[in-house]
């Protein structure tokens, strides 16, 4: 876990989990307050998440996130994350979300999978 901190508080988290293929990990979950958002607090902590997985000499980050969810797509796409793969029909009743769910006037449905190469990866993320 890798916490963002302004002042005593924590301001955002980043989880970071093994990947399904050896050299890879995974974000799992990242939150940061809405107050902050907007401030460079979660570009800091995918930051320190490019960091922590070349010291330990991982090859790539994957993430997931709604293909509804246009603010997450175009935030991971501007830290260095490239489309990846899509996982139709990902978000059902049988995987636990109510059916009809809309995210900014698009239904929940296809979850996408980006990921960024990090083992040789020196640029800083424009």
């Amino acid at each position: 876990m890798i916490v963002a901190r302004a002042g005593a508080s924590v301001v955002g988290h980043l989880q970071v989990v093994d990947g399904t293929a050896a050299g890879h990990a995974e974000i799992k979950n990242m939150a940061v307050l809405a107050t902050r958002r907007s401030a460079g607090v979660g570009r800091a902590l995918v930051d320190a998440a490019v960091q922590r997985a070349r010291v330990q000499g991982l090859a790539v980050l994957t993430v997931a996130t709604a293909a509804a969810d246009l603010g997450n797509l175009r935030f991971y796409q501007r830290v260095g994350f490239r489309l990846r793969a899509v996982e139709r029909d990902a978000f059902t009743p049988a995987s636990g979300y109510d059916a009809g769910t809309v995210i900014g006037g698009i239904e929940l449905r296809d979850r996408v999978w980006l990921d960024r190469e990090v083992g040789n990866d020196i640029r800083s993320a424009a």
